[in-house]
Order: structure tokens, then sequence, then C-alpha cells
């Protein structure tokens, strides 16, 4: 595509642009359960544990929700859900 816009338009023309996205805390934790097939749903209620305040992050709703911290310290499914996602985040 690159080569192509750049014969059409000329390489002092054309300019390449890259950007850096997050995922946030619950999309992390959907796509995590995702990728061990977990059910959808599941992952959506275990999800809906994680504070709705804007900008938290992983680390921080462990700290700030028992139940969240619960189930990441007493389900082997949810411990690796949460390292993972900790990693896409």
């Amino acid at each position: 595509m690159l080569t192509y816009v750049r014969g059409k338009y000329g390489h002092d023309h054309v300019a390449q642009v890259c950007t850096f996205g997050t995922l946030a805390a619950r999309a992390a934790v959907k796509d995590a359960g995702k990728g061990f097939g977990i059910p959808f749903s599941d992952m959506n209620e275990f999800a809906k544990l994680i504070p709705g305040k804007p900008g938290i992050t992983l680390k921080e709703a462990l700290e700030e929700s028992t139940e969240f911290r619960k189930a990441y310290e007493e389900d082997e499914k949810y411990t690796k859900v949460i390292n993972s996602a900790l990693r896409l985040e």
C-alpha cells in the first residue's frame, strides 16, 4: 500500500502515522477471557466486579474491590485471566 501511495503522490508527500492505544480494565479482562475460551456471559459478569470509575486500572481494581480481589485470589481461572489482562492493559 505504501509503495503504491508513494508512487502515486511522491515520497515527499507521504508519511506514516503511528498511534498507541491502551485497553481499559474491563476490555482487557474480557479479551483475556476470550483467549482462554471462557464464555462471554461469564466474563461480562466478572468484569462487572471492576469498579466503574473512569480510567481505573486492574491494579487499582484489585485494591478497591474486595469481590474482584477475592475472585482473583480464590479462582485459578480468574487468576490466569487477570494476570493476562494485566499484560494486555
